[in-house]
């Protein structure tokens, strides 16, 4: 099973397609998407818009949920991301799971299984896993892949 994983865009659309025409030219056609779109100072509206396009396999992650949550007309309605979306980009990222398992077999999440913000410390990360085969996560700041003879595999 061949696909690649996409995660904390945050709005770099540019960063993004070079990304997706790399992934194209590996003659990958699967693509999961672990989280935070479209936050961030960049092009919100653009990225949300090829993503929705694209129509990926995507889970919301803690940047998502916090842009779904802003109600209009309060300060954090002035962020710039925030103005530059509309309703069905809203209605897009509310509309995706915390978790997902894709293909029967592998668990996607973006912080950790039980929080979209808190990504777990590699020594307890499997003991909180779900126990599909194969667990892939964004958000997390240090990259690797990590293994355990009872719990399957983590790619950060």
């Amino acid at each position: 099973m061949k696909f690649a994983a996409i995660a904390d865009v945050h709005g770099n659309c540019i960063a993004l397609e070079a990304v997706l025409a790399d992934i194209a030219a590996l003659g990958i056609t699967d693509v999961v998407n672990l989280g935070d779109h479209v936050s961030g100072p960049f092009e919100a509206r653009r990225t949300a818009d090829l993503l929705i396009e694209r129509g990926f396999p995507s889970i919301r992650g803690d940047q998502d949920r916090r842009l779904v949550e802003i109600e209009p007309g309060t300060g954090a309605s002035n962020r710039a991301d925030y103005m530059q979306l509309d309703r069905k980009h809203l209605d897009w990222m509310a509309s995706q799971p915390p978790t997902m398992v894709y293909r029967d077999d592998i668990f996607l999440c973006h912080g950790s299984p039980r929080s979209d913000a808190c990504a777990c410390r590699k020594s307890n990360t499997h003991i909180q896993m779900m126990e599909a085969a194969k667990k892939w996560r964004g958000h997390n700041a240090t990259n690797g892949v990590y293994c355990s003879r009872d719990r399957g595999v983590l790619v950060d």
